[in-house]
């Protein structure tokens, strides 16, 4: 239970640091090449977290069906 509330946290902090970053455009102004790979890297970082922390809980409860559209992932 620890952990996935570790990886919830975690992955909301992410989108949240993702979110600050794209809002104040701070990377724009050292390179656009490296903003983006820092982009790409902590929107992928979270969303692995969030799918992690997901599929973790419905795993502990095992009478629970989850179904995720955009990745196509069906998790009973």
């Amino acid at each position: 239970m620890l952990r996935i509330l570790i990886s919830m946290g975690s992955s909301v902090f992410l989108q949240l640091l993702f979110l600050y970053i794209v809002i104040s455009g701070l990377l724009l102004d050292f390179n656009p090449w490296y903003a983006v790979i820092v982009y790409i890297s902590v929107a992928i970082l979270s969303l692995i977290l969030g799918i992690y922390s997901i599929v973790s809980s419905v795993r502990e409860s095992s009478n629970v069906t989850l179904l995720i559209i955009p990745i196509g992932v069906v998790t009973t």
